[in-house]
């Protein structure tokens, strides 16, 4: 905030300069009026001394502009919704981006924040003038969710995903055209699988059942003509694909090339390493084409986002086609994300009726009815309800170093509600506070950086068992 006032401060200091050495000049005028009976030499003096004020009021109004410029012109025409981890989302100016850092310029000011404290960016705006829904966005899905003819679908091995309108492969280098007419070179080891546009929607979960399958190479998924009233089915054929145009898959099998058409073909499989790893990635994007990508880095270039996933594909993105970035994959997994290790409920009284069981399970981010969580007078569209007496264990994710999550009664039974509130790492205590409903939302955050196992026991409170549902409001993990 100080600096951007005082770069404002700054212009406005040179404004008054410059208006300063433009009234010099205008008095130094009249004066030179007023002596027209002077020498010759006094006249050149006093032309020279006219060409330095001259001089004097360009540089100023020069240097004014420049700083009025770098203060009030905005650096990009796009407007952004940035919501921070556990915060409120904020809409403002896009300054600057890159894969550690997002500046944004606010009505209240500029605000800063480091890629490691961001959940999202969403678009909120237009680029340069051009829609956010420019005509490049096409949809290239039927109503059943299926692709279109022409359109095809790729799975990179770190799992982004890209709709293409047109693929082929030759000497290990996969090229085409993405929707929007974007043009792309992917290296074929960083694909994992392609799907050509489907016949229909029958073929779906069988292809999915093939991505589940192992395989031992490059492998064509052939469709097989379905019968009357029976489901679709698809056959795989192992080897080495050599080569994919338009038409033809180049396919060697036993040391024989053979032509498959591509019309026959479901998709490709291609062999992946079992031992490959991937680094978590710095954020996801995804694009108004249907595109899911897993970013490692990223850059900001002329309203272009340009950058690699995980898997080592370059792209770029532009802004007007960018649905959100989302760095909660890598910063931040919500419990209600997360299966935990085990779950035990007790009753207040004893009980084996299987239906009271299920009915106090913990509840994940709404309850029954698409009714969402409330407490403390806010509601809450990531978290868990629990009931009283409920165990739950977590194993802690890799690297992930603090537990948060704002935690109290449910709002509807806050009148009745009170529970005992513990919260153990590794056997060893790390909170433990009775809560009741006449309670402020209670702020949980916890160091669990040695942590592995993270339980949570919401226990019985001083009067039993009445109205014991507690909320963890955005409850997670983070790094």
């Amino acid at each position: 905030m100080a600096s951007h006032h005082s770069g404002r401060s700054l212009a406005q200091r040179g404004v008054k300069l410059a208006r300063t050495a433009s009234s010099a000049s205008a008095g130094a005028s009249r004066s030179s009026t007023a002596s027209q009976s002077s020498t010759a030499s006094q006249s050149s003096i006093a032309s020279q001394s006219s060409i330095a004020s001259q001089s004097s009021v360009g540089s100023w109004s020069w240097i004014a502009c420049a700083l009025t410029w770098l203060v009030a012109a905005p650096v990009l025409a796009v407007d952004v919704e940035v919501t921070p981890l556990g915060g409120k989302p904020l809409v403002g100016e896009l300054v600057t981006w890159t894969a550690d850092r997002l500046a944004v310029r606010t009505a209240e000011g500029p605000r800063e924040f480091a890629s490691s404290t961001l959940q999202t960016v969403r678009l909120a705006g237009s680029v340069a003038g051009n829609p956010a829904n420019p005509a490049g966005t096409a949809d290239t899905r039927t109503e059943s969710g299926e692709l279109k003819p022409g359109a095809a679908a790729l799975e990179l091995a770190d799992g982004s995903r890209v709709v293409v309108d047109s693929f082929a492969a030759k000497s290990g280098k996969a090229t085409g055209q993405r929707v929007g007419g974007l043009p792309y070179e992917f290296r074929v080891r960083a694909i994992r699988a392609v799907r050509f546009a489907p016949a229909g929607a029958a073929f779906a979960e069988a292809w999915n059942a093939q991505l589940e399958t192992k395989i031992d190479g490059d492998t064509i998924v052939i469709r097989r003509k379905a019968k009357p009233d029976s489901p679709a089915t698809l056959d795989r054929q192992a080897g080495i694909v050599q080569e994919v145009s338009p038409e033809t898959v180049q396919f060697e099998l036993d040391g024989d090339r053979i032509p498959v058409k591509r019309e026959r073909l479901e998709g490709i499989l291609f062999f992946q390493p079992a031992d490959r790893e991937w680094p978590d990635p710095v954020c996801r994007l995804d694009d108004r084409q249907g595109g899911s990508w897993r970013v490692k880095s990223f850059r900001l270039e002329n309203s272009e986002l340009v950058f690699e996933t995980v898997a080592g594909a370059t792209a770029t993105l532009p802004l007007a086609d960018l649905r959100a970035a989302d760095f909660s994959s890598g910063n931040v997994q919500f419990l209600s994300d997360i299966e935990p290790d085990s779950v035990e409920w007790t009753p207040f009284i004893e009980s084996k009726l299987p239906s009271l069981a299920r009915f106090n399970q913990p509840r994940r981010d709404v309850w029954p009815g698409g009714v969402p969580l409330a407490a403390g007078g806010e509601t809450f569209a990531k978290g868990m309800a629990v009931r009283s007496r409920t165990n739950l264990v977590y194993r802690v994710p890799r690297n992930f170093r603090r537990f948060e999550a704002q935690v109290g009664i449910d709002e509807r039974l806050k009148e009745f509600g009170a529970v005992k509130l513990t919260i153990l790492g590794d056997g060893k205590p790390l909170l433990e506070s009775p809560i009741s409903g006449t309670d402020k939302l209670l702020n949980v955050s916890l160091d669990i950086s040695s942590v592995r196992r993270l339980a949570i026991l919401v226990d019985f409170g001083e009067e039993g068992d009445r109205a014991d549902w507690l909320v963890l409001g955005n409850a997670r993990v983070t790094k």
